[in-house]
């Protein structure tokens, strides 16, 4: 059986917010160097903001949600917390996402919850922001 990979989980992810009518799209961050025709280089960033999300949707309501996909033991890297941080201090939803059924979980209680302050403070108490139960 073939492993899953952080690929994979972003299609699943995508596809579920779309199953859910959610405005969503995957945030390509990297950079590439083209060559013209006329032999010049040039340098293109895909995003010109570090650590951005690998999902970003607009929740029924407004509300921006952030979701960095990671599989494994794979951690974040401190410009994706700082990312992540910056949409919940602006009023938006991020969270570490690693398996669809926790992103199921979170859009069922946003759902329950439209202002999302229970959840929120759920999110930044620092004990993790990881929404994942494993340890």
């Amino acid at each position: 059986m073939k492993k899953s990979t952080e690929q994979d989980l972003v299609r699943q992810v995508l596809q579920l917010l779309k199953l859910r009518g959610v405005l969503c799209w995957r945030q390509n961050q990297g950079a590439a160097r083209y060559r013209s025709e006329s032999g010049r280089s040039r340098f293109v960033r895909f995003s010109s903001m570090p650590g951005i999300a690998d999902v970003l949707a607009v929740l029924p309501g407004g509300r921006f949600l952030a979701c960095e996909v990671k599989i494994g033991r794979n951690q974040t890297t401190p410009e994706q917390a700082a990312f992540l941080a910056a949409v919940r201090s602006a009023g938006g939803v991020a969270a570490v996402i690693r398996d669809v059924r926790e992103l199921d979980a979170l859009l069922a209680q946003l759902h329950q919850d439209r202002a999302g302050h229970a959840l929120t403070a759920e999110i930044d108490s620092g004990v993790t922001e990881d929404c994942s139960t494993a340890p």
